[in-house]
């Protein structure tokens, strides 16, 4: 598989996408997924996470289809965007 990306962004940026995506993109996670993987994905994903068109895809993928662990995560992260 091939990825190809482009586009003028900060390093920052694109590391906190690529540590969450590339997880997603694998489908082969190998650890166990607890409940800190939820504070990681907040944190890497605090930024963009909530205003990304596929957030429920991508949060429930990250979590292993943990479904109510990613409905927390978006929940979360939508409640800190409407804080700000």
């Amino acid at each position: 598989m091939a990825l190809n990306l482009s586009g003028t962004v900060r390093l920052r940026n694109l590391l906190s996408h690529n540590y969450v995506l590339v997880p997603v993109l694998d489908k082969c996670k190998h650890y166990f997924v607890d409940r800190n993987e939820l504070e990681k994905l907040i944190e890497k994903g605090e930024s963009w996470l909530c205003s990304h068109p596929e957030k429920e895809l991508i949060a429930t993928c990250y979590l292993r289809f943990k479904r109510s662990w990613a409905r927390e995560v978006l929940m979360r992260l939508a409640i800190d965007e409407a804080i700000e």
